[in-house]
Protein backbone atom coordinates (compact mmCIF):
# COMPACT_ATOMS: atom_id res chain seq x y z
CA UNK A 1 0.00 0.00 0.00
CA UNK A 2 1.50 3.23 -0.61
CA UNK A 3 1.91 5.91 1.49
CA UNK A 4 -0.62 8.55 -0.19
CA UNK A 5 -3.07 5.38 0.19
CA UNK A 6 -2.21 4.96 3.81
CA UNK A 7 -2.46 8.68 4.55
CA UNK A 8 -5.86 8.65 2.64
CA UNK A 9 -7.34 5.94 4.62
CA UNK A 10 -6.23 7.52 8.02
CA UNK A 11 -8.40 10.54 7.16
CA UNK A 12 -10.94 8.78 6.24
CA UNK A 13 -10.97 6.79 9.84
CA UNK A 14 -10.25 10.26 11.65
CA UNK A 15 -12.94 12.00 10.11
CA UNK A 16 -15.47 8.99 10.73
CA UNK A 17 -14.07 8.49 14.26
CA UNK A 18 -14.52 12.66 14.64
CA UNK A 19 -18.30 12.12 12.97
CA UNK A 20 -19.21 9.34 16.07
CA UNK A 21 -17.46 11.13 18.54
CA UNK A 22 -19.76 14.35 17.15
CA UNK A 23 -22.86 12.01 17.61
CA UNK A 24 -22.31 10.58 20.31
CA UNK A 25 -21.99 13.98 22.11
CA UNK A 26 -24.58 15.96 20.85
CA UNK A 27 -27.22 13.17 21.52
CA UNK A 28 -25.52 11.57 24.72
CA UNK A 29 -27.68 11.08 27.74
CA UNK A 30 -26.87 13.97 30.15
CA UNK A 31 -25.82 11.16 32.70
CA UNK A 32 -23.25 9.92 30.43
CA UNK A 33 -20.34 13.00 30.65
CA UNK A 34 -19.05 14.10 27.51
CA UNK A 35 -15.62 13.44 28.69
CA UNK A 36 -16.22 9.73 28.89
CA UNK A 37 -18.02 9.71 25.46
CA UNK A 38 -14.69 11.24 23.59
CA UNK A 39 -12.52 8.59 25.26
CA UNK A 40 -14.78 5.69 24.50
CA UNK A 41 -14.19 6.77 20.72
CA UNK A 42 -10.47 6.85 21.25
CA UNK A 43 -8.16 3.85 19.61
CA UNK A 44 -4.61 3.19 19.91
CA UNK A 45 -2.81 0.96 17.55
CA UNK A 46 0.98 0.01 18.50
CA UNK A 47 3.23 -2.40 16.16
CA UNK A 48 6.28 -3.90 16.17
CA UNK A 49 8.52 -5.75 13.95
CA UNK A 50 10.72 -8.96 15.34
CA UNK A 51 9.97 -12.12 17.19
CA UNK A 52 9.86 -10.25 20.60
CA UNK A 53 6.76 -8.11 21.69
CA UNK A 54 8.22 -4.78 23.42
CA UNK A 55 8.79 -4.72 27.03
CA UNK A 56 6.05 -2.95 28.03
CA UNK A 57 3.55 -5.51 26.31
CA UNK A 58 4.81 -8.52 27.63
CA UNK A 59 4.24 -7.30 30.77
CA UNK A 60 0.74 -6.15 30.48
CA UNK A 61 0.79 -9.88 29.29
CA UNK A 62 2.25 -10.84 32.43
CA UNK A 63 -0.25 -8.74 34.54
CA UNK A 64 -3.16 -10.58 32.61
CA UNK A 65 -1.99 -13.73 32.75
CA UNK A 66 0.72 -14.87 35.66
CA UNK A 67 3.74 -16.30 33.39
CA UNK A 68 2.60 -15.07 29.61
CA UNK A 69 5.72 -13.28 28.98
CA UNK A 70 8.08 -16.70 29.28
CA UNK A 71 5.86 -18.17 26.85
CA UNK A 72 5.77 -15.91 24.21
CA UNK A 73 9.41 -15.57 24.49
CA UNK A 74 9.55 -19.70 24.71
CA UNK A 75 7.50 -19.67 21.54
CA UNK A 76 9.32 -17.06 19.51
CA UNK A 77 12.41 -19.11 20.57
CA UNK A 78 10.72 -22.54 19.34
CA UNK A 79 9.75 -21.04 15.96
CA UNK A 80 13.52 -18.96 14.98
CA UNK A 81 15.06 -22.88 16.29
CA UNK A 82 12.51 -24.39 13.66
CA UNK A 83 12.90 -21.90 10.85
CA UNK A 84 16.74 -22.53 11.39
CA UNK A 85 16.45 -26.51 11.01
CA UNK A 86 14.47 -25.86 7.42
CA UNK A 87 16.77 -23.45 6.14
CA UNK A 88 19.56 -25.88 7.03
CA UNK A 89 17.78 -28.54 5.30
CA UNK A 90 16.84 -26.50 2.18
CA UNK A 91 20.43 -26.02 1.90
CA UNK A 92 21.77 -29.06 2.51
CA UNK A 93 19.03 -30.69 0.04
CA UNK A 94 20.38 -28.21 -2.61
CA UNK A 95 23.94 -28.80 -2.53
CA UNK A 96 23.25 -32.54 -2.42
CA UNK A 97 21.13 -32.12 -5.86
CA UNK A 98 24.07 -29.87 -6.96
CA UNK A 99 26.87 -32.15 -6.33
CA UNK A 100 24.53 -35.30 -7.71
CA UNK A 101 24.33 -32.76 -11.02
CA UNK A 102 27.46 -32.32 -11.29
CA UNK A 103 28.26 -36.39 -10.86
CA UNK A 104 25.87 -37.74 -13.49
CA UNK A 105 26.54 -34.46 -15.93
CA UNK A 106 30.04 -35.47 -15.92
CA UNK A 107 29.34 -39.56 -16.42
CA UNK A 108 26.41 -38.73 -19.41
CA UNK A 109 29.59 -36.35 -20.82
CA UNK A 110 31.67 -39.34 -20.71
CA UNK A 111 29.51 -41.98 -21.87
CA UNK A 112 28.18 -39.72 -25.20
CA UNK A 113 31.75 -38.46 -25.92
CA UNK A 114 32.27 -42.27 -25.81
CA UNK A 115 29.88 -43.23 -28.33
CA UNK A 116 30.80 -39.94 -30.15
CA UNK A 117 34.44 -41.54 -30.38
CA UNK A 118 33.32 -44.76 -31.14
CA UNK A 119 31.34 -43.09 -33.97
CA UNK A 120 34.03 -41.38 -35.25
CA UNK A 121 36.57 -44.26 -35.01
CA UNK A 122 34.16 -47.12 -36.46
CA UNK A 123 31.28 -45.42 -38.93
CA UNK A 124 32.00 -41.62 -39.61
CA UNK A 125 34.27 -39.20 -38.66
CA UNK A 126 31.79 -36.53 -39.44
CA UNK A 127 28.96 -37.94 -37.00
CA UNK A 128 31.36 -38.87 -34.54
CA UNK A 129 32.52 -35.14 -34.56
CA UNK A 130 28.96 -34.02 -34.41
CA UNK A 131 28.07 -36.06 -31.42
CA UNK A 132 30.90 -34.97 -29.65
CA UNK A 133 30.45 -31.15 -30.41
CA UNK A 134 26.95 -31.68 -29.85
CA UNK A 135 27.61 -32.61 -26.40
CA UNK A 136 30.06 -29.74 -25.61
CA UNK A 137 27.33 -27.32 -26.84
CA UNK A 138 24.52 -28.84 -24.50
CA UNK A 139 27.22 -28.54 -21.56
CA UNK A 140 28.11 -25.00 -22.40
CA UNK A 141 24.14 -24.01 -22.39
CA UNK A 142 23.60 -25.67 -19.08
CA UNK A 143 26.39 -24.13 -18.02
CA UNK A 144 25.18 -20.62 -19.36
CA UNK A 145 21.22 -21.29 -18.21
CA UNK A 146 22.73 -22.52 -14.58
CA UNK A 147 24.38 -18.86 -13.82
CA UNK A 148 22.11 -16.96 -15.45
CA UNK A 149 19.43 -18.31 -13.32
CA UNK A 150 21.42 -18.05 -10.24
CA UNK A 151 22.21 -14.45 -10.76
CA UNK A 152 18.27 -13.46 -11.20
CA UNK A 153 17.63 -15.98 -7.92
CA UNK A 154 20.08 -14.10 -6.27
CA UNK A 155 18.79 -10.68 -7.61
CA UNK A 156 15.54 -11.54 -6.65
CA UNK A 157 16.68 -12.32 -3.04
CA UNK A 158 18.52 -9.21 -2.79
CA UNK A 159 15.31 -7.16 -3.94
CA UNK A 160 12.95 -8.76 -1.29
CA UNK A 161 15.96 -8.10 1.76
CA UNK A 162 16.17 -4.42 0.64
CA UNK A 163 12.16 -4.07 0.55
CA UNK A 164 11.51 -4.27 -3.38
CA UNK A 165 9.66 -6.11 -4.91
Amino acid sequence: MSRSSKRRKRQAKNAAVSQVRRELQQNAPSAIPRQLVAQITQEITTEYRGPYPPPVLLAEYDAVLPGAAERIIAMAEKQIAHRIELETTVIKGDSRRSWWGLVLGFVTTLVISGVGLTVALKVSPTAGATIITGTVVALAGVFVYGSWSRRGEREHKANLMAGRR
